[in-house]
């Protein structure tokens, strides 16, 4: 190769590498004007971005939403760093929004839409959660004058609707102290006693339950519709009317609290009034397709909200009523208890492993009844061993160790076809065995008069427990 054109070679190079580096430069000029114009967009996105977190707060005021508004207040006084200029209004949202929210809580409770009027209680209490807080000082400095405070103190001194909410959420002790202050109120007495009844019935306090209702039927005149009906039905040894008959009209808005009772409970209270209580009940365990061939009922509370764990069997109790998951299997054809055991995990881990063998070695078509009490702990593999006697639950989760949970369900059942409850709250679940009569009003007139000749005490008949359900009366 001659010099000229090894120069030449060399020359052609150094261009291509020049020519190189230009485009490379150029691709760097480029994407760093681009990086700018998107920090750029950024910023003046994050500039704007308190107006539109604004202007959708307001929307959501417009529209009653207060929880929604006082989440984007908070975004805003996080985006700024400023409480000034945000404060007022969030104190603004929680004023009104907490007060809209008891007011709408109390005429829901009026109305008998329980659920509903404890749901309006909840976002008030979470209103409030979430201002004090962002602004905690508000609630431990605010001085005696202070509007906020004065509301959440008139909440919480309202004796009727604080007791009505912890009856709702299962705060047993609670709900007994504040109900019976809100009887000393003339105007609302028959309401509270009403609700006394409930929740000693639903806690099974008998004697209390009993006393309450007796004070009930003196102060709402539902004795004397009492009186009046029986002195009407002399004579005959059958009479029929409705509950709708015999309640007062200002009773029938809190007339779920009885719906929501069980049989038992209501069967209980009639039988220490000196009466006896018919009814049809409820055969099928959930979808399982298994007929109840006895009265089952199940209640199950954690350590904070009453702490038990029965299983009665035509009102015997034949649970262990110890801590963890209680235990009863039925013989769906004779009856027959099969077993009754208890597994707690907390004390013996080895109880999951247990427990799981007990169900796995029932033969299909058992009725299986679990009832947990106080706190409960069981592993991930026991959810499955549940699901093939038809439940869809197991208390598993870290957070729910002192959660209710009962079942009635049958071995061999696909999950969801039991019947089953939990919550933070108390459970309780109930079928019933065979009847001694028909649906045929005939045929439950002649057991009624029967019932009431063998047992000389007068014997009511239920058809449901609606205001609209007919009601029977049998006199000995």
């Amino acid at each position: 190769m001659s010099e000229p054109e090894s120069e030449q070679d060399v020359g052609g190079v150094l261009a291509s590498y020049d020519n190189r580096a230009r485009r490379r430069g150029s691709s760097f000029l480029v994407a760093g004007l681009l990086c700018l114009a998107c920090a750029f967009a950024v910023a003046i996105q994050i500039a704007n971005l308190p107006s539109v977190l604004r202007s959708r707060a307001e929307s959501a005021l417009a529209s009653g939403d207060f929880s929604a508004a006082m989440k984007l207040f908070i975004r805003i006084r996080r985006i700024e760093r400023e409480s000034a200029p945000s404060e007022p209004k969030m104190r603004q949202i929680a004023q009104t929004g907490i007060g809209k929210h008891y007011e709408r809580s109390k005429a829901l409770f009026a109305k008998g839409q329980l659920r509903q009027a404890l749901a309006e209680y909840a976002a008030g209490m979470a209103l409030a959660q979430d201002y004090f807080f962002v602004f905690p000082t508000q609630q431990l400095l605010a001085p005696k004058n202070d509007d906020l405070m004065a509301l959440l103190d008139t909440i919480r001194d309202d004796s009727c609707f604080m007791g009505k909410v912890h009856s709702l959420r299962s705060e047993w002790d609670k709900a007994r102290a504040r109900l019976q202050e809100c009887e000393k109120q003339s105007s609302s007495r028959s309401s509270a006693l009403l609700w006394q009844t409930y929740v000693f019935s639903i806690t099974w306090d008998w004697d209390r339950a009993t006393a309450a209702l007796q004070k009930l039927l003196k102060a709402s005149g539902i004795g004397s519709l009492l009186g009046d009906f029986e002195e009407r039905s002399r004579g005959e040894q059958v009479t029929k009317t409705t509950i709708e008959a015999l309640v007062p009209d200002g009773l029938h808005p809190a007339w779920t609290l009885v719906e929501s009772l069980k049989w038992y409970d209501l069967s209980q209270l009639i039988e220490r009034m000196g009466m006896h209580l018919v009814f049809s009940g409820k055969r099928e365990i959930g979808s399982t397709g298994v007929l109840a061939p006895c009265d089952i009922v199940v209640r199950s509370a954690g350590d904070r909200n009453g702490d038990y764990g029965n299983i009665l069997m035509n009102g015997a109790d034949v649970s262990t009523n110890l801590r963890g998951y209680n235990l009863v299997a039925i013989d769906q054809n004779s009856g027959e208890l099969l077993a009754a055991d208890r597994f707690d995990a907390i004390a013996r881990p080895k109880d999951n492993r247990k427990l799981e063998q007990v169900i796995g070695d029932l033969p299909s078509g058992t009725i299986v009844v679990l009832a947990a009490k106080g706190e409960t702990k069981v592993n991930a593999d026991l959810l499955g061993t549940f699901e093939s006697i038809g439940a869809t639950f197991a208390m598993k989760e870290p957070d729910r160790l002192e959660w209710s949970h009962c079942v009635i369900g049958a071995k061999g059942a696909p999950p969801g076809s039991a019947l089953e409850m939990h919550g933070r709250g108390a459970s309780f679940l109930e079928v019933c065995g065979p009847r001694d009569f028909g649906p045929d009003q005939d045929e439950i007139e002649t057991y009624l008069k029967k019932k009431a000749a063998d047992e000389r005490r007068p014997v009511i008949y239920m058809s449901g427990k609606r205001l609209d359900s007919d009601l029977l009366f049998a006199r000995p």
